[in-house]
């Protein structure tokens, strides 16, 4: 999968995203999705030309969606809206084809790594990989799709040098 384009398209809807990371944002989005849509274990024919939407946000915003499509009333770290698509079907396209949306909130993310110890950096990219895998249908409905899925999401950020989110490993805490 070296030939994949990837692009991301960002939407910044509060500055706080802006110095969330040691690096350019959009860089790091970038190699944690692609890290998601590369790995060998991946089954999928993927189109060699993607774009990947990125919506930068708070628990005001987050908790709209979440309401709206998910019928839970309340914030979350993350959400992900697939486009349902066959992507089987546009590996040879050439046109760039959207896999969907990702909308992480900045107000729980931070709480969550406030209260569970762990850094920003692992915590996000966790996400980033998690909610891409949502992207090309891998869910955790079932605890076999779990286990399926955790392992996916373990060995990209281990490759990454990222610990076992999983687990309580002070490597990846604080």
């Amino acid at each position: 999968m070296s030939s994949l384009s990837l692009d991301v398209q960002i939407s910044l809807e509060d500055a706080r995203w802006k110095k969330v990371v040691n690096e350019p944002i959009e860089s790091f989005l970038q190699t944690y999705i692609v890290a998601a849509l590369s790995h060998p274990d991946i089954v999928l024919q993927i189109p060699k030309n993607l774009e990947v939407s990125v919506v930068l946000t708070n628990d005001d915003d987050i908790r709209e969606l979440n309401r709206d499509y998910r019928g839970k009333d309340k914030p979350t770290n993350v959400l992900s809206f697939p486009q349902e698509v066959d992507l089987s079907t546009m590996k040879h396209l050439d046109a760039c084809v959207l896999l969907g949306d990702i909308v992480l909130s900045i107000d729980t993310i931070q709480h969550e790594i406030m209260q569970q110890q762990k850094l920003m950096h692992h915590h996000l990219a966790h996400l980033i990989v998690h909610s891409t895998l949502h992207l090309i249908g891998y869910d955790h409905e079932t605890d076999s799709d779990a286990e399926l899925m955790e392992s996916l999401e373990v060995d990209i950020l281990h490759h990454h040098n990222i610990p076992n989110p999983y687990e309580s490993d002070s490597s990846y805490m604080v």
